[in-house]
């Protein structure tokens, strides 16, 4: 390759660096999500704090029955027919709380379609009791660097009539 043509390539990828930041800035502003990582890879800033331990955020579903007892339901069983790769991100999107989102668009399990299916799920897994509600129970966790859980703090509740 000679050396104009690499003076070439290299400012067209120059030029074409910020082009593509634009456009991520685009999507976000017209509400699109990125299908990430196409475009921008992350940069996983802020997992760890000063004292070097890690926070995420989970969800644990709690099921309320009419005969007065409740059960933790596995995330896994309830959404048995999805990866299981998929399970956090369909509960963020979906499952959570608008006071956590700042947006009502996850909340969708709170339509009517999305909570029959969860009926319909709930009395499979347990086909002797009546399940009444489901809750949603976000927990804010915290790990050290070895993997040990040091705190759970609950965040907020999703309550799913049934």
């Amino acid at each position: 390759m000679s050396k104009d043509n690499v003076r070439r390539l290299f400012i067209a990828v120059l030029a074409i660096l910020p082009l593509q930041y634009g456009l991520v800035g685009l999507t976000g502003l017209l509400g699109w999500m990125e299908p990430w990582p196409a475009v921008v890879l992350p940069g996983f800033k802020g997992v760890a704090d000063r004292l070097e331990h890690f926070e995420l955020q989970q969800a644990v579903l709690e099921a309320y029955f009419t005969d007065s007892t409740t059960t933790y339901v596995p995330v896994n069983d309830l959404f048995e027919s999805i990866p299981s790769s998929h399970h956090l991100g369909v509960l963020r999107r979906q499952f959570r709380p608008a006071s956590m989102s700042g947006t009502s668009e996850t909340e969708q399990a709170l339509h009517p379609e999305i909570r029959s299916w969860l009926s319909d799920r709930l009395a499979r897994l347990y086909p002797e009791r009546t399940t009444e509600r489901l809750d949603v129970v976000w927990f804010q966790i915290r790990f050290s660097p070895t993997g040990v859980l040091s705190d759970a703090t609950p965040i907020d509740t999703l309550r799913l009539p049934l």
